[in-house]
């Protein structure tokens, strides 16, 4: 019977653990979303978006090596913790850069959307004297910000994922572009 209880409560343990691993996958609250179907259909909203990019991340691949310049690239995005503070979601990481998104009144209350980039260099400041003594580099970002209407919907079959479409999203990469 107490081997049963143990099992039980292993299972459970298991199955809570999976679930939270799934939601953290794919961003707080869109677990439950995806499963009631709210992304089938593409459905239209106003959000923030920032493209926040390493600026000369070639030049620092190749002095680092990709192991080292991998692991430079976790630490830089263990720093975006005040995310949550600035109530911004990580919609995508892609190489060295990642986007944020807020809803609109989010993004817009505060000032959270451009707080949450001086609040990330001013952590990598902070900690200039560690990035300097592990990775020889002070990383610096840029970033680009913009605010409109975008599409959300589910795409994908063998994969899916949750895409953000339209021009919002366009230009704020633009903008992040030319902000060398």
């Amino acid at each position: 019977e107490s081997i049963l209880l143990v099992f039980y409560c292993y299972i459970v343990g298991f199955f809570i653990s999976f679930v939270r691993q799934v939601d953290r996958k794919l961003g707080p609250g869109n677990l439950w979303k995806m499963l009631i179907g709210a992304f089938h259909k593409p459905k239209e909203d106003e959000c923030v978006f920032m493209f926040l990019d390493l600026k000369s991340s070639t030049a620092i691949a190749e002095k680092l090596g990709h192991i080292k310049y991998s692991l430079l690239i976790q630490q830089c995005f263990k720093e975006l913790d005040i995310v949550i503070k600035r109530r911004a979601r990580i919609y995508q990481y892609v190489g060295d850069e990642v986007i944020l998104t807020w809803k609109r009144n989010e993004g817009i209350d505060d000032l959270n959307c451009i707080k949450t980039f001086f609040e990330f260099q001013q952590k990598i400041v902070d900690k200039s004297h560690f990035y300097l003594n592990t990775y020889g580099v002070i990383p610096k970002f840029k970033a680009g910000l913009n605010v409109g209407k975008i599409t959300i919907a589910e795409v994908g079959e063998i994969k899916t994922e949750i895409a953000y479409h339209g021009d919002t999203i366009n230009t704020a990469a633009r903008i992040q572009a030319e902000c060398n």
